[in-house]
């Protein structure tokens, strides 16, 4: 199966599932404007355009009175132009599905800022059990004693959104349980306490049976202990017989850094398909773009540029511990010393611009089509 085909079959299977739930349900849309003080008791009727909703939280209040003892399940909120301050913080959305976007389609000005109003430190979105669209918003200036967006047990769809100078303890974007698909968004100068080994920009947590999916997307100088862009990690503790593959593509990860392990990429335990993203100037001791435990990846397609190494045989571009790797087609810059480090893995590179240098720890590897060790990895299929 090749890559449209995934990805055509992903997003049909999220589309046909909101669709069949509207098939079923009353979708009811609600306008909020922060721009206005419109007057209507507590739990009162907004979201027309002649009485807009003052806040997203009212227009859920709202939302829950109406929809009590109903088959109403699909909540479309359409959000004007303006900034959203910090006052009404944790705002929870559960077993219904709903859309976040502006109300002038293809607006910029549809702003979240952490700094504006009473400073609050909880998650600003919570969605548990649904399916949900945000798209086209700007979140800016949050610090977060737990992640900004938390999914659990659902689907949720992130496209053409920014997140910048977010700092959270959990991760800007956490995924529990959830799919994911972030598309066209961009992360820039987040970070995450370096207390938190388990979290990153964005936070994955599975058990074989979630993935996501992350297209056309750029990471800029987000910080974290490990992975400076990105943590997935499967949690179960037994293998399913057709585990989900996850898929990284068309995205520029640039000037990341992780003072634990991978500079822009930490996995564990995933599988994971990388395909024509470029990596440039990110930084951590240990796989200075990728760290890999125990997982099976593919790279194909892809640019690796200049990372910084701090220890000739810690940081290398990519460092893996007892797994599969396999590399085609791709460019690799001939300033790094040591390509990749493997401890007791299996790594194939095939049709890239150079020989690269391997340091070999108990591993089977073939190198560009020059047999080291014995044993081919497994592939996944694509």
């Amino acid at each position: 199966m090749n890559k449209l085909i995934l990805n055509v079959l992903f997003i049909a299977i999220i589309i046909c599932g909101v669709v069949n739930s509207l098939g079923f349900t009353s979708t009811t849309t609600l306008i909020v404007d922060v721009t206005q003080n419109n007057q209507y008791p507590k739990y009162g009727t907004c979201g027309t355009a002649s009485k807009t909703c003052n806040n997203i939280q009212d227009a859920i209040n709202y939302y829950n009175r109406i929809s009590q003892n109903s088959n109403i399940q699909q909540l479309n909120l359409l959000l004007a132009d303006g900034v959203f301050n910090n006052t009404n913080n944790f705002i929870e959305f559960k077993k219904f599905n709903t859309t976040i976007s502006p109300l002038n389609v293809g607006s910029e000005n549809v702003i979240f800022d952490g700094s504006v109003g009473t400073k609050s430190k909880e998650t600003l979105f919570s969605f548990v059990s649904s399916t949900i669209w945000i798209t086209g918003i700007q979140f800016v200036n949050f610090q977060s004693e737990s992640s900004l967006i938390y999914s659990e047990s659902g689907q949720i769809n992130i496209d053409q959104c920014s997140f910048k100078n977010v700092s959270s303890k959990d991760g800007t974007v956490y995924l529990k349980s959830s799919n994911s698909l972030i598309s066209n968004t961009i992360f820039t100068s987040n970070s995450v306490k370096k207390t938190s080994d388990s979290a990153s920009v964005i936070s994955f947590f599975t058990s074989y049976t979630n993935k996501f999916i992350i297209s056309k997307c750029q990471f800029n100088n987000n910080v974290a202990l490990n992975g400076g862009a990105i943590y997935a990690k499967n949690t179960a503790l037994i293998t399913v017989p057709d585990p989900l593959v996850s898929l990284i593509e068309n995205t520029l990860f640039n000037g990341n850094v992780a003072s634990g392990k991978g500079g822009a990429l930490y996995t564990d335990n995933i599988l994971l398909i990388v395909d024509s993203n470029v990596f440039t100037n990110n930084t951590s001791p240990t796989g200075s773009i990728i760290n890999l435990n125990n997982g099976l990846m593919n790279i194909t397609s892809s640019s690796f540029y200049s990372g910084t190494s701090l220890n000739y045989f810690l940081s290398t571009i990519i460092y893996t511990t007892k797994s599969d790797l396999n590399i085609d087609d791709s460019t690799f810059d001939r300033s790094f010393s040591v390509a990749i480090n493997c401890d007791s893995s299996t790594v194939i590179t095939q049709n890239n611009n150079l020989s690269l240098r391997l340091v070999c720890y108990n591993c089977i590897s073939i190198i560009e089509g020059t047999q080291d060790c014995q044993g081919v990895p497994k592939n996944l299929d694509y």
